[in-house]
């Protein structure tokens, strides 16, 4: 039997770096794909903001955020929240008009700031 064709026969190096090689290629393009069928799907959703209140040492944080097209669509937003944060129904324990509506983006980034006193007075 040929030696080159045994089954106990040891493939020379360069069949096994080749093989590595198209290995690491095959993965690779598997992660490029999977990265761009992640950012494909995001392509269509509008980003989400969420809206933190901040007034002297309390901070409500929000968890789950709104979709809106863009961050002066989220100012609107936060300018008519903040003008409900000073009806009397609103019981914070801490005096609204000295809070702030700190916007974020998905990433925690912050957008802008909205203060209540502003927004209440329509200034926004």
């Amino acid at each position: 039997m040929d030696q080159d064709r045994s089954p106990h026969a040891v493939p020379d190096a360069g069949d096994c770096t080749r093989g590595h090689d198209l290995a690491v290629r095959a993965q690779t393009l598997t992660n490029v794909y999977a990265r761009l069928a992640e950012a494909f799907e995001h392509l269509d959703a509008p980003p989400r903001f969420h809206f933190h209140f901040r007034a002297g040492g309390y901070l409500s944080l929000d968890q789950c955020g709104v979709e809106l097209p863009d961050a002066d669509a989220a100012r609107a937003w936060a300018e008519r929240e903040a003008r409900r944060l000073t009806a009397p129904e609103m019981p914070l324990g801490v005096d609204p008009l000295d809070g702030v509506i700190v916007i974020t983006d998905d990433s925690d980034r912050i957008v802008c700031e909205v203060a209540v006193r502003d927004a209440a007075r329509g200034g926004g």
